[in-house]
């Protein structure tokens, strides 16, 4: 992360990114916000599914149909249909 910082800054860019799946720990976190130097947006798994979906890249929508218990009915006192 901080590679990338001082090269976004030697390089002078205004900002970066990375994607990492897996998630980013405390140390980057703290380093990609850190004041003085070009932001580096942080995009984990999380976020990386909620773009995908926001402008549909690589994912497509398909209804499915669902189906839920009822048990109360099954276990009622009284038998259905008195």
């Amino acid at each position: 992360m901080r590679l990338l910082r001082d090269a976004l800054s030697s390089r002078e860019c205004n900002a970066g990114a990375v994607v990492a799946p897996c998630g980013f720990n405390d140390d980057a976190k703290r380093v990609a916000e850190e004041a003085g130097k070009p932001p580096v947006e942080l995009v984990d798994g999380d976020r990386l599914t909620d773009l995908a979906l926001q402008y549909g890249v690589g994912v497509r929508s398909e209804a499915i149909e669902a189906y839920s218990e009822d048990l109360d009915s099954v276990f009622a006192e009284e038998p259905l249909g008195s």
